[in-house]
């Protein structure tokens, strides 16, 4: 017999799966961005782990995915034009975090295109850029998604 879970458990179950799905993804295109800088079998070799990697990622993601879609998490209530939640709020954050990060990143790499890595091609430049993205979005996603002092109603830890 399965376990019932409540609305909020299976939210809270999508989030922590999804800052690890992320993070693997950035783990992926971290080993995508080395097989540039690598030669012959060891590229070949980063090639065949990180094919895996995408496969898992999917199957850390789509149960939780699946269990949104069984509690109808993805429908809006009648009235409820545009929800505000401590997981929108949260991935809001984490988004303009990353994009922020993402778009440094970029003015560094246009810089570092044409002095130091000037034999790479674009997709090199552009894996760089995703993996940069991809790590701060998960790994802040899951920083701030454990920060809970902000909804301590009665100013005092809970037990």
């Amino acid at each position: 017999m399965t376990a019932t879970h409540s609305a909020a458990q299976t939210i809270e179950k999508f989030m922590q799966r999804t800052a690890a799905g992320t993070f693997l993804l950035a783990v992926s295109y971290s080993i995508g961005t080395a097989e540039y800088l690598v030669t012959g079998d060891l590229a070949e070799t980063l090639n065949l782990i990180q094919k895996p990697l995408g496969i898992l990622v999917i199957l850390i993601v789509a149960p939780a995915v699946w269990s949104l879609m069984r509690i109808g998490a993805f429908r809006r209530p009648p009235g409820c034009s545009e929800p505000e939640s401590f997981v929108k709020d949260m991935l809001t954050r984490a988004s303009t975090l990353a994009f922020s990060v993402t778009f440094v990143t970029l003015l560094a790499l246009q810089v570092l295109s044409g002095k130091i890595f000037t034999d790479q091609p674009a997709a090199f430049f552009i894996q760089i850029a995703l993996m940069v993205s991809l790590y701060v979005f998960s790994i802040s996603f899951f920083i701030l998604s454990r920060d809970t002092e902000e909804d301590d109603e009665f100013g005092e830890d809970a037990p």
